[in-house]
């Protein structure tokens, strides 16, 4: 962030902070499957971790007591000390997606050192950022990795809490045109709100 705040030149970087929408609830029971199959558990424990999964039941309090039981069919339950791991493989899917557009030289990620070390994009659990050189089509291929991830998962971007942040050296009018072809809100409040968001 650091390095961002002080870049000069014509080439700017931005970093998109992505808010998964219910991340948890959203996730796809056959996604959770083929991730799992895709690590290369035994089928034996695929199964007890499906089960676990599958058999979840919710009910409501309405005016003090439960109503009838009904089942999910897809998300994962909060509070279960096992399932943030499992939300962590499944979100492996999409670091996976962004590595091989890095690979194949299409993501331009930014580079913070001498040695040309490129950072791409960081996961939190169920939150990521996502770094790049700023242009439309570097945006394009970022909305398309998203978009291929979320239609496999069930997951959905949150686009209202999705935020940008720009380098300094990156006009207001290409921060604006970026931001308004997809909706996200560019971050105005400065790199340390961006740090504790």
């Amino acid at each position: 962030m650091r390095s961002m705040k002080g870049m000069r030149g014509k080439k700017g970087v931005m970093v998109i902070k992505v808010d998964l929408e219910k991340a948890y609830d959203r996730l796809s029971w056959s996604f959770i499957r083929e991730t799992l199959i895709d690590v290369g558990l035994p089928n034996e424990m695929i199964g007890i971790i499906m089960k676990c999964i599958e058999s979840a039941s919710l009910s409501v309090m309405c005016n003090g007591s439960a109503t009838q039981k009904f089942f999910p069919n897809r998300g994962i339950r909060q509070g279960d000390p096992s399932l943030p791991y499992i939300f962590v493989l499944c979100l492996e899917k999409l670091s996976q997606l962004i590595s091989r557009e890095v690979e194949d030289g299409l993501w331009k990620p930014f580079t913070v050192s001498r040695n040309r070390l490129g950072i791409s994009h960081l996961c939190f659990v169920d939150d990521m950022m996502l770094f790049a050189d700023v242009n439309t089509k570097q945006m394009d291929i970022i909305l398309k990795c998203l978009n291929v991830f979320c239609e496999v998962s069930g997951q959905r971007i949150n686009v209202a809490k999705t935020k940008i942040l720009f380098s300094k050296n990156v006009s207001t009018s290409l921060a604006n045109s970026i931001s308004r072809n997809n909706g996200f809100k560019v971050n105005t409040l400065g790199f340390h709100c961006c740090i504790r968001e």
